[in-house]
């Protein structure tokens, strides 16, 4: 998929589960009694454990865990409704563990990739009990992942990993925020950049001026959003953060903007000087926003 449609469709993913999901789980799934969901989570831990037998190493393998993985988000959303136990299940067998894992793994399929991003994207637009929004953001599973640098071979599992950023940084805010601060070493912590790292911010920066302009779009959403989080140690974080990662980022891509039009002028390419100016505008508008 072009990272469009894909980022289209995560889009579409968000509308659907920040409104009750309704019309992505519309009835009770098949896997909702503790029992089955447990054995669900066993076949799952088991398949995303890299030195495992179970490791999907055919197509057909691979598609059997994306199933899995489908049926265990269909499952915790219905159960953040109506059986918090569920969530409770997969907090005891350490699930989030084996999907920040799997992510991390280079050898990890990309249609498994796909769909633990999705995956964690539904979890986080989804997860109504604090209990639960705090797991997700506790134990350092999350930053883990972000500090982690996944790899992302195809077009849509950027497109999710980057709606995957957003969705995390939109539900965010001065109590939750914090605990996806990490504390840097004592030679970064003395460089003046305070005491924290923030991960996320980080992350987002980085696809801030990303080629894809909906790739683009959701970084900077996700970025702006941290900032205004009212939280003197976060905002900290995402400042210093901003200046190591987004400014000089953006100021690059100032530079290339004016060569390219400057070199457009030299031979007198309108097309190539309209599209130079429109990546200064792209810039200096988010330049604006911060």
């Amino acid at each position: 998929l072009p990272i469009s449609s894909a980022d289209k469709q995560a889009g579409g993913l968000t509308d659907a589960t920040s409104h009750g999901a309704s019309s992505s789980f519309p009835a009770k799934p098949s896997h909702c009694s503790p029992e089955e969901f447990g054995k669900l989570l066993s076949l799952l831990t088991d398949s995303l454990t890299p030195d495992s037998p179970f490791w999907p190493h055919t197509p057909s393998a691979a598609d059997a865990v994306v199933e899995n993985l489908r049926l265990a988000a269909e499952t915790l959303v219905w159960g953040e409704r109506h059986d918090g136990s569920l969530f409770d299940l997969f907090c005891e067998r350490q699930a989030l563990a084996y999907f920040v894992a799997a992510l991390l793994t280079p050898r990890t399929a990309p249609s498994v990739r796909v769909q633990l991003l999705q995956t964690l994207c539904i979890l986080v637009q989804n997860a109504r009990r604090d209990t639960s929004f705090y797991y997700l953001l506790s134990g350092g599973h999350m930053n883990k992942l972000l500090m982690g640098q996944p790899e992302l071979p195809t077009e849509e599992c950027l497109a999710y990993f980057v709606a995957f950023l957003k969705s995390l940084a939109l539900r965010l805010d001065s109590e939750t925020a914090p605990l996806l601060l990490s504390r840097l070493t004592s030679g970064a912590a003395d460089s003046g950049s305070g005491n924290y790292g923030f991960p996320l911010f980080s992350q987002a920066a980085g696809f801030a001026t990303h080629k894809e302009q909906m790739a683009r779009t959701s970084a900077r959403a996700a970025c702006l959003c941290l900032l205004r989080i009212q939280h003197t140690g976060v905002q900290t974080a995402a400042v210093e953060a901003a200046k190591r990662r987004l400014v000089p980022g953006l100021a690059d891509s100032l530079r290339a903007a004016w060569a390219s039009a400057a070199l457009a002028l030299q031979k007198g390419n309108a097309d190539a000087l309209r599209a130079a100016f429109e990546s200064e505008e792209d810039v200096l508008s988010h330049l604006g926003e911060l």
